[in-house]
């Protein structure tokens, strides 16, 4: 019902515009399905904006662009000469589409009354999600909307993860409300700032002493919860596919690299041993990204207030956050600080019995280090090349340095070792 009086009402304004044009309104409105609702935004949009003459037609193309053309005859304005076709990418409008539709959904839930809320993006991260701050200007209240598309991103996994971790009673966005079939959901806000915004010098002993703490108390609670066993195990396999995105991606894709057969069997060989090797570690929750930049903080940099991004948790080697955390593709502290900090963790892990009291946790930690930095080269690049994000590309160069770190340490990596010295360094 609600798609007929939208379409209802686009005719007439069509009509009213168009000088009852029929045929090119005829001609518009009788596309059926998703392109037709894009080329319908893409029209109304410059329609409306005086752009083109009042006799316009949209005219549908095949493939990916939508053209809006004018019909010839005389502009709008007098002495203007007629325009070129507009071409909206179809992406575009689909993503204006979801915008409003996420926008009226939202209030919707949130029902603010008479009182007008200022809606702004939030963020967006590396993968299709986004998010959009709702806020009550009065009152300075706040929700997050999410819109998480659901053939790219399901909002199962993070609702699921959402339930756990306030049954942990861990600092998380709460989930008010939730329309998975189309991929949105409504969010408890824990502020603009991230941890990475607020830090200096003055405050991150604190800080980092904060998120170790929380960090322990999440592992410690998940140990003790059997629903741990419902998330996915990050298993060999799973560690290993990461790792192959590197040569994947890294190597051949960005710097074009094309390896030979030896040299790709050698690499193979080191990266199941390295992923073997992890995976051996003792196993509790991962949330897989638990960096500065998914920790939120007041704004004075006081405190953290919880932390995001958690809907690929699983569980796995019991040193992969903490190497997220100190070994941060964002930011660098000297290696003296890093190791006290670390040693925090171990000790509040072993306490928890996480870990035995003996266990190697540097060695561990340099592995899974070497592990994560390795998908992570993968994954920038393939940001970068295939899905159009240039900007993690500035970060390659810490992710670089703590490879290179960790690979002259690392003898029983030979393979790897030489790839790097021999496709990788020298083009730096």
């Amino acid at each position: 019902c609600a798609s007929m009086r939208s379409a209802l009402r686009l005719t007439r304004s069509l009509l009213s515009i168009s000088g009852g044009d029929m045929p090119a309104t005829a001609q518009l409105c009788a596309q059926p399905g998703a392109a037709a609702s894009r080329q319908r935004l893409a029209a109304i949009s410059c329609v409306q904006s005086g752009l083109l003459s009042t006799r316009a037609k949209v005219l549908a193309v095949a493939g990916h662009n939508v053209n809006v053309a004018p019909a010839v005859g005389p502009c709008k304005y007098s002495g203007a000469r007629p325009l070129e076709p507009i071409t909206v990418p179809p992406d575009q409008a689909n993503d204006v589409l979801r915008k409003s539709q996420l926008q009226r959904w939202a209030l919707e839930q949130i029902s603010p009354g008479d009182t007008p809320l200022d809606f702004s993006v939030a963020s967006a991260d590396a993968s299709f999600r986004r998010y959009f701050r709702l806020q009550n200007p009065v009152t300075g209240a706040s929700w997050i909307a999410m819109d998480s598309p659901p053939e790219r991103e399901p909002l199962r996994e993070f609702v699921h993860v959402a339930v756990l971790l306030a049954r942990w009673q861990v600092e998380a966005p709460r989930v008010l409300a939730v329309d998975a079939e189309r991929g949105f959901a409504l969010l408890s806000d824990l502020g603009p700032h991230t941890m990475l915004d607020a830090l200096d010098n003055s405050n991150a002993e604190a800080l980092y002493g904060q998120a170790i703490a929380n960090l322990a108390a999440l592992q410690a609670s998940a140990q003790r919860d059997p629903a741990l066993n419902d998330l996915p195990l990050y298993d060999t396999q799973r560690l290993l596919d990461e790792m192959l995105l590197c040569p994947q991606w890294y190597l051949s894709k960005h710097l074009g690299v094309e390896l030979g057969g030896e040299e790709q069997a050698g690499l193979q060989h080191d990266l199941e041993a390295l992923a073997a090797r992890t995976a051996a570690q003792p196993q509790c929750f991962v949330h897989r990204d638990y960096h500065s930049r998914n920790l939120m903080a007041h704004a004075d940099g006081s405190a953290l207030t919880g932390m995001l991004d958690f809907q690929d948790a699983v569980r796995g080697p019991v040193t992969y956050d903490i190497v997220s955390l100190l070994k941060d593709c964002y930011i660098t502290w000297p290696a003296q600080r890093c190791s006290a900090w670390l040693q925090r963790w171990a000790d509040a892990a072993i306490a928890a019995g996480l870990m035995p009291g003996d266990a190697p946790v540097q060695a561990w930690f340099d592995d899974m280090g070497l592990q994560r930095h390795l998908k992570v080269l993968g994954i920038f690049a393939r940001l970068h090349h295939r899905d159009g994000k240039p900007r993690y590309l500035a970060d390659l160069p810490r992710v670089l340095d703590y490879v290179r770190r960790v690979l002259n340490s690392r003898p029983e990596l030979p393979h790897l070792q030489q790839v790097f010295e021999t496709h990788v360094w020298p083009k730096l």
